[in-house]
């Protein structure tokens, strides 16, 4: 469809204020061209108008009256709501808006059109370079979503980074995993104390990678995960990862290679720790070597 879009863009008239549709998704919505810039519209549902919303990138106006689509002349004329990505097609934030907007097409009877729209003003927000997350992080968190999935055959994807209070990485039904990912052969990693063993029942996923040519950059592993349909379609799923890439440099996104050399499961009263802290004494954090500790398989874990 992304391709679709650009193409019927490039060939679009430029006629002021004529809007033009590229791309139907139901009776209800679609993508379509207006003064040279996209807009993804869908039949409104709201009584009134909300005051017109706008960032840098996208902007939502809503229960406005539209009449006619200059090329097609089955349109039905009607209150609409719409989002503006004010951005050229060849820009990576074009792919994520109509993906995004084409997920949201299936959730709209669920979430209102302005719920959505700051839901996703992270994913087009240009961050601060120092702001960028490092990538290894993320990489090591999919890949345990993608372990999980491929031994025990089911999704925590919407589990992970379920809220912004969640302290762990994955909250899935009666689990939680912290993910760590090391460049060390011994799986050394960095803990906080009272997160990992402040609750029992905690398990501490170790992702262990290398620079390598022989591995995966970020888009290539993000392209295997979004060939499956279950993460392909997750709406949420997308939104948050969206969000997380918004904090990645797109230059590594697409040319540091990553190669994992193994992934690790461990329940935190298997892991040897630092005995009989006091109660005033928090925030304590240090390495903890894995290589000789205890592994849970992962078909051991329990979901659900």
């Amino acid at each position: 469809m992304i391709d679709a879009i650009r193409q019927k863009m490039s060939v679009c008239p430029s006629e002021e204020d004529r809007l033009y549709l590229l791309e139907s998704i139901d009776e209800k919505c679609g993508f379509f061209a207006l003064n040279g810039l996209l807009i993804f519209m869908v039949s409104s549902s709201l009584d009134k108008k909300v005051d017109m919303l706008k960032t840098e990138k996208l902007l939502l106006n809503t229960n406005v009256e539209v009449l006619n689509v200059a090329n097609d002349s089955t349109f039905k004329a009607g209150k609409y709501d719409y989002i503006l990505f004010n951005g050229a097609s060849e820009e990576t934030d074009f792919e994520s808006f109509v993906k995004i907007c084409t997920l949201y097409a299936s959730e709209k009877e669920k979430i209102s059109i302005k719920y959505f729209f700051f839901s996703i003003l992270d994913m087009f927000q240009l961050p601060k370079e120092q702001q960028f997350k490092n990538r290894i992080g993320l990489i090591g968190e999919l890949t345990v979503i993608m372990e999980i999935y491929d031994k025990k055959g089911i999704s925590v994807a919407s589990g992970w980074h379920g809220s912004s209070t969640d302290k762990y990485d994955i909250n899935y039904q009666n689990t939680v995993i912290e993910v760590k990912t090391t460049t060390s052969d011994l799986y050394t990693v960095k803990v906080k104390h009272d997160q990992l063993f402040g609750r029992e029942g905690v398990v501490l996923a170790t992702v262990r990678v290398i620079e390598s040519n022989a591995g995966d950059t970020l888009e290539r592993l993000i392209a295997k995960i979004n060939s499956i349909d279950i993460f392909a379609k997750d709406f949420s799923f997308q939104l948050k990862l969206g969000k997380e890439l918004k904090r990645i440099s797109p230059k590594e996104y697409k040319t540091k290679n990553v190669e994992v050399k193994g992934v690790r499961f461990y329940k935190n009263s298997d892991i040897a720790t630092i005995r009989d802290i006091p109660d005033n004494i928090t925030g304590i954090e240090y390495n903890c070597t894995l290589l000789e500790t205890k592994e849970t398989r992962i078909e051991e874990l329990i979901f659900g």
